[in-house]
């Protein structure tokens, strides 16, 4: 049998080269021709009812070829944006479509897409679109989210509260009982926004003719794109290509179907041309998924000597506006809170 020569052995790494003397690739640097820009017009209201919008001054607008809102768009989304499973038997999953029909949950929320031959006359016409909020109570902390009285994001959900569930080993009562000592700590882990060197783009081009459709995004999940984007658009998988060029950067926040990817996809198909977005700073820091943003209270059950009997944690954590991706790997975490420790019950 072959024996491997990776396993143990300095490997070099090849992609460094490209990327240290500026001759990567990324979904900016794509030539395209024909190429449609789209920009986002996002909420200004953390919480909001959408009384109206009117597109007409933006439509009449130098280089304009179409905008849109939800909708307008509602009928072709075959599904809302995907949420990850949590695991548990009991949860609430609010629907989350790529542009806001009736109501604005946070700020930087895409309610409508400009669509023109140039960014800058995409940019100048999205400043045109106005948006009436009939602004409602926002909910922004996690404990006071789910006070009796808070205001609820949805309606259709009935409360803020995703899920709550309970998971155990062994005899936590016991531990407890047993212990010398006992140490309770609230532990507060800030909310922070990944800022990677290059933000989120896309060009996404569907070939009317063949019926096929090609994304390139700064994605970590290509293939989770592919799938979400041929759920969404209501197309077969197999007609559905996600290339991910350079990805610039994600510390995690590129690990989830974003908006703009079905967004550009749904307007390359209305339009018959490439469509493409690039995100800039301002949208990075409001529309990109932030990340951490818990709370957890622990008790752990311990001897005098150091030996840890049990540790009974309760995590509180913060979805965001919708069921974001972001709350499996909590649960996850909740799993092996006992970390390197061996212990009877948690």
């Amino acid at each position: 049998m072959a024996i491997s020569q990776m396993v143990g052995a300095s490997i070099k790494r090849r992609e460094d080269p490209r990327l240290v003397t500026g001759t990567g690739s990324y979904v900016d640097d794509l030539p395209q021709t024909a190429i449609v820009h789209m920009v986002v017009v996002r909420s200004t209201d953390p919480h909001a009812r959408i009384a109206g919008i009117d597109t007409s001054r933006a439509k009449e607008a130098d280089g304009v070829i179409a905008v849109f809102t939800g909708k307008e768009l509602l009928s072709e989304f075959g599904a809302p944006l995907p949420v990850t499973d949590c695991f548990v038997p009991t949860k609430k999953y609010p629907k989350h479509y790529p542009l806001a029909i009736d109501k604005v949950r946070y700020v930087g929320e895409p309610v409508a897409i400009v669509l023109a031959s140039s960014l800058s006359a995409a940019q100048d016409a999205a400043e045109r679109v106005e948006v009436r909020y009939e602004s409602l109570p926002p909910v922004v902390d996690i404990e006071k989210a789910i006070e009796k009285g808070a205001p609820v994001l949805h309606d259709e959900v009935g409360s803020n509260l995703s899920y709550d569930v309970k998971f155990a080993a062994g005899d936590i009562e016991a531990a407890f009982r047993d212990a010398e000592v006992k140490i309770t700590q609230r532990l507060i882990q800030q909310r922070l926004i990944p800022i990677a060197v290059e933000p989120r783009g896309v060009v996404a081009d569907y070939r009317t003719w063949a019926r096929k459709l090609t994304i390139w995004s700064s994605t970590q999940i290509p293939h989770f794109v592919k799938v979400w984007a041929a759920v969404i658009l209501g197309i077969p998988e197999s007609d559905v290509r996600v290339v991910a060029p350079e990805v610039g950067g994600g510390f995690g926040s590129k690990i989830r179907v974003y908006p703009e990817e079905i967004l550009t996809a749904l307007a390359s198909r209305r339009l018959g041309r490439p469509v493409k977005w690039i995100e800039d700073r301002g949208e990075n820091t409001k529309a990109t998924h932030h990340g951490r943003s818990q709370i957890w209270d622990v008790e752990i059950a311990a001897k005098r000597d150091g030996t840890v009997l049990g540790i009974r944690p309760t995590q509180w954590l913060d979805l965001g506006a919708y069921c974001s991706q972001f709350g499996t790997f909590q649960v996850l975490g909740m799993l092996v809170a006992q970390g390197a420790y061996k212990m009877k019950a948690f």
